[in-house]
């Protein structure tokens, strides 16, 4: 699986190609491997950066430990990034939010009871997590204006939501709604990255007259966000891991994640936190 980075206006253009585990990891402009210790980037999921509208002459990091390894990348976020840029922030931490409906509830759960806890491995970084049961989209945007008015410096925001709505309205309103409420939420909260999480597939979907024509739409809304959020705002986050011969991994309800898909969840999700920061080192503003 190939793990690709866009330039992002983060420093160099240059490409760099690495081999992990014998997975080819092609990154453009942060040029920043994994671990040698943890290929869980190329095993677990796809995970792609936008393009910035603008481009920097920032530093660039040539090498960082991930995962488990998460500790050390604060003092290098800090260090790659001019001291100006800290000073409009003062002692502010990067703050992530992880904000969706029930996957994201239960994989807090989850995350409390394993290694390194609901922080991803990142001690120093403030992790909050809003896992709301039955959340639909409707209720994302009120939330957000909540998270704005206690970000006091640059922000993460991953968002796994959506799965709710695709029996209640079509694909190209819940896309629309979607679109506009996010383009809202970067207005709101400037300094903020966006780690979108694609919608995860289900072997039941209350409501639906048509299950397989769900699924379609839910593929489709991912396909439409993946390529609005890079070309806009921030991380997506693709759950391959996830996507096929999904019932083994999912609850007898056919909805919830079993607690080894919720594992492999929050693997994804911590790979796209990762990718968030690593932005931060790109020598722009830390958002």
């Amino acid at each position: 699986m190939e793990v690709q980075q866009h330039s992002t206006g983060l420093g160099s253009a240059e490409s760099s190609k690495v081999t992990s585990h014998g997975q080819d990891i092609t990154t453009t402009g942060v040029g920043v491997p994994p671990s040698p210790g943890d290929s869980r980037s190329a095993r677990n999921s796809g995970l792609q950066s936008l393009p910035s509208q603008r481009r920097t002459n920032g530093p660039t990091v040539s090498s960082l430990p991930l995962g488990h390894s998460g500790q050390s990348l604060m003092p290098l976020i800090r260090a790659s990034v001019t001291p100006a840029t800290w000073q409009v922030y003062g002692d502010y931490k990067p703050a992530v939010w992880v904000l969706g409906h029930s996957f994201i509830y239960w994989a807090c759960k989850r995350a409390e009871i394993r290694p390194g806890g609901k922080n991803f491995y990142f001690p120093q970084l403030e992790v909050n997590w809003r896992g709301i049961r039955g959340l639909q989209w409707e209720q994302i945007f009120p939330e957000l204006v909540k998270i704005s008015k206690s970000a006091k410096g640059p922000l993460i925001l991953v968002l796994h939501a959506g799965g709710n709505d695709l029996c209640k309205t079509t694909g190209a309103e819940l896309f629309t709604t979607m679109k506009t409420d996010i383009k809202r939420a970067v207005c709101l909260i400037p300094d903020m990255v966006v780690v979108w999480s694609d919608i995860i597939s289900r072997t039941v979907w209350h409501g639906a007259k048509d299950p397989k024509a769900i699924d379609k739409s839910r593929r489709k809304i991912n396909s439409k966000m993946a390529k609005f959020v890079k070309e806009n705002f921030g991380i997506v986050v693709h759950h391959h891991n996830l996507e096929e011969n999904i019932s083994p991994l999912l609850r007898p309800d056919g909805v919830h994640l079993t607690d080894i898909g919720l594992d492999m969840f929050l693997l994804n999700l911590q790979d796209g936190v990762e990718q968030a920061l690593l932005m931060l080192c790109g020598g722009r503003s830390p958002v």
